[in-house]
């Protein structure tokens, strides 16, 4: 049931730079990391793509500056189409213009790009180790001269150092393509005048040339003893000028080598295993009209049900729902307690609130009643007590309609009416969500699937958060909607609860058909709250809304919309193994495996993270056995936190602790829920029995109450 590794709230290498990437570049950037050779940067969409690089933190840290260099100062534009020159000696430019500006704009980031380039000179990332540094081209020497700083003694001539200090000098991009063209003129230049001084000098007063000369012409070339031409002296004095001048070498191509070859060294560092890869996938603004079934319609449904149900045995006998109905009283009456308990509670955390916030300022005007102590006493002054308006609240609870809730679905819902009726009696506007699939309501709704945008979350058509109850209802309405509710999840406990066939059944066993258990889609439900809380908060005036979610296991597996290779068309896909929610709205991204529980605690986050004024509350139900499994394997608690929340559960068979996505997840033995153990002792029972008796009570009592008490303190 439940995967046995252990997600802890960590951050990668990859998440830290990308954290490190927006800072520097002082806006939220999108930063992806990705298994491509390269890093880039989209000046459109302001997305910084990194490579999953292998490489020390110093060096790493050089290359996040790097391209966040690119991303703050390389303008969005065709500047290098058409360039008089090669790209890469523009790269050589460009980089040193952008590094001196990170420079200049972060002062402390100056150790990083000479500990980096250190490095990457030492593990030669450049490929000169094996070459003297006089033969390189003059671009090759100004990209290592400001790459590798002062200290690496780059030999330039006299007429070489105002291009060098051009370069440095460069401000804008353009100046660094005119640094770039007018090093290419130059050493184009000084490749024609070495071409013209290896021509051999030809002298001309004697018309054919001289005997001697023409001698030499006519002499056949001499040949060694095995047989091997000689090399003539021209040809070797060619060259030996060749060797000698440093704007030529067996490096002396067009492009710039010690950028070519830091290019290639980086993607020799860079991850390209596609399977470790990253998806980064973004939540939908999920369309509340196409997920969102009315209570009213759920009623009308069922009493339609109701009205036309014909027992197969005994079809002339209607339903006799007597038992049922005044189950729902009794309870609605022994619910008082809890209620005006918790009503209690939250006034005094508000109360508390409000005193915390209060504040006392001067009027500057005299007090007559102080004017006596003169004397000894200089505030004279009356004082006024400031005491802001305490928030509006709201609540959302998200009920799981799955089937293997069939068995303590009657005891969850009686818990969720009991805080329903708490905030009937406080005042607070609330709202209540089944999350379903499989229902039968897709039938009643006007609306097509249609293909998502890539990297979206899959919301399936047969999907729905079904509204059973909220706080705009009337009295009478709320009441009927809450006994049918009711007594539907009785005949589940009814059908389920007691395995016995032979047992009596004062409940009738008809449960309508769109309102049968299905599958649980927790984590489409958790997504739906992206849209879910600002409408609910901007139709009722709240300002901290907060979300219950009453479940006993884990979501069904989510999908998500990819392009396919083969058609280049979105189709929905499972869930990759490594993925990481995106937010657009705050830039941050939340890593997630995709199983199990870890994506609903990710998509937690997610939420906290994009609403930090909501509170996200759990209910876990479920048996002894499978609550002690999750305090072992599913939270981030320490060793001494894991073991304090195992000894309350012990002896009050309920605990609660800030574990797997909630800022307080309650975990409730199901059979102890509503445990409720009356005073009853034996008219001559002795002093000891009465005791016992009478401690036994209070115990039962004050387990929900501890509970709802928690409860309360995470949403005042």
């Amino acid at each position: 049931m439940y995967n046995r590794c252990i997600h802890k709230e960590s951050m990668t290498v990859q998440e830290v730079k990308g954290t490190l990437a927006k800072l520097l570049a002082t806006e939220n950037l999108v930063v992806e990391h990705r298994a491509v050779s390269t890093a880039s940067f989209d000046v459109h969409k302001r997305i910084l793509t990194l490579p999953i690089w292998n490489a020390k933190e110093i060096v790493f840290n050089l290359l996040v500056a790097h391209e966040v260099g690119h991303a703050l100062f390389t303008p969005d534009g065709d500047l290098l189409d058409n360039l008089p020159c090669p790209k890469s000696y523009v790269n050589v430019t460009e980089d040193a213009r952008i590094e001196k500006l990170m420079k200049r704009k972060f002062a402390g980031i100056s150790k990083d790009f000479y500990g980096g380039y250190k490095q990457l000179h030492e593990d030669d990332f450049f490929s000169v180790k094996e070459i003297n540094t006089e033969t390189l081209k003059l671009i090759d020497r100004i990209n290592l001269y400001y790459k590798l700083g002062a200290n690496a003694f780059m030999p330039f001539t006299p007429e070489e150092i105002p291009l060098r200090d051009a370069v440095g000098e460069a401000e804008s991009f353009q100046d660094a393509i005119d640094a770039a063209v007018a090093i290419k003129e130059f050493e184009q230049a000084e490749a024609d005048q070495q071409k013209i001084a290896n021509i051999p000098e030809v002298d001309n007063n004697s018309g054919g040339g001289s005997d001697q000369q023409q001698a030499q012409d006519e002499e056949p070339a001499s040949e060694s003893d095995d047989g091997e031409e000689q090399e003539s002296d021209s040809d070797q004095g060619q060259q030996d000028a060749d060797l000698d001048t440093p704007s030529f070498n067996r490096n002396g191509g067009e492009e710039a080598m010690t950028d070519e070859s830091l290019e290639e060294a980086l993607q020799d560092i860079a991850s390209q295993n596609s399977n470790n890869e990253t998806r980064y996938l973004e939540i939908p603004n999920v369309d509340l009209k196409h997920v969102i079934v009315d209570p009213k319609m759920v009623n009308d449904m069922a009493q339609t049900y109701w009205s036309e149900y014909k027992h197969p045995l005994t079809p002339e006998t209607g339903l006799d729902w007597t038992v049922s109905d005044q189950n729902y009283n009794n309870f609605k009456k022994d619910c008082n307690r809890e209620v005006s308990y918790l009503q209690k509670e939250f006034e005094m955390k508000k109360s508390a609130a409000a005193h915390a916030r209060e504040s006392i300022s001067k009027t500057g005007i005299l007090d007559t009643a102080k004017l006596h102590q003169y004397l000894y006493n200089e505030d004279l002054f009356k004082k006024v007590t400031v005491r802001p308006d305490g928030k509006n609240h709201g609540l959302i609870f998200l009920l799981d309609w799955s089937g293997s809730m069939a068995e303590i679905i009657h005891d969850t819902f009686k818990q969720l009416l009991s805080l329903c009726f708490f905030c009937r009696k406080s005042g607070i506007p609330f709202s209540v969500y089944a999350f379903v699939s499989d229902a039968s309501y897709a039938e009643f709704r006007d609306y097509e699937e249609s293909l998502g945008k890539e990297n979206d979350f899959y919301v399936a058509k047969h999907f729905h958060l079904v509204e059973m109850l909220n706080g705009d209802l009337n009295n009478s309405t709320f009441d009927r909607y809450a006994r049918d509710l009711y007594r539907v999840s009785q005949m589940y406990e009814q059908r389920y609860g007691n395995r016995n066939p032979f047992a009596e059944r004062p409940v009738p066993d008809c449960i309508p058909s769109h309102l049968m258990l299905g599958g649980t889609p927790l984590n489409e439900a958790i997504m739906c709250l992206q849209t879910l809380i600002p409408a609910f908060s901007a139709k009722h005036g709240v300002e901290k809304c907060h979300v219950t979610i009453l479940t006993d296991g884990e979501s069904n597996w989510s999908g998500c919309w990819v392009k396919s290779s083969y058609d280049d068309k979105v189709h929905r896909s499972a869930m990759p193994s490594n993925v990481s929610i995106r937010c657009r709205k705050s830039g941050r991204t939340y890593n997630s495996p995709q199983w199990g529980n870890y994506m609903t605690e990710t998509l937690l986050r997610y939420m906290k993270g994009r609403f930090p004024q909501c509170n996200f509350t759990g209910f876990r139900l479920g048996s002894t056995r499978d609550i002690n499994y999750i305090l072992q394997n599913f939270n981030n608690l320490t060793q001494l936190q894991r073991k304090s929340a195992s000894d309350v559960f012990r002896k009050h068979k309920s605990t609660s602790a800030p574990m797997m996505g909630y800022q307080e997840l309650f975990l409730i033995q199901s059979n102890k829920l509503n445990e409720d153990v009356e005073f009853d002792v034996e008219e001559d029972a002795s002093k000891a029995q009465i005791t016992r008796a009478f401690k036994k009570t209070l115990k039962a009592k004050s387990n929900n109450k501890k509970i709802l008490s928690s409860f309360i303190n995470q949403i005042a």
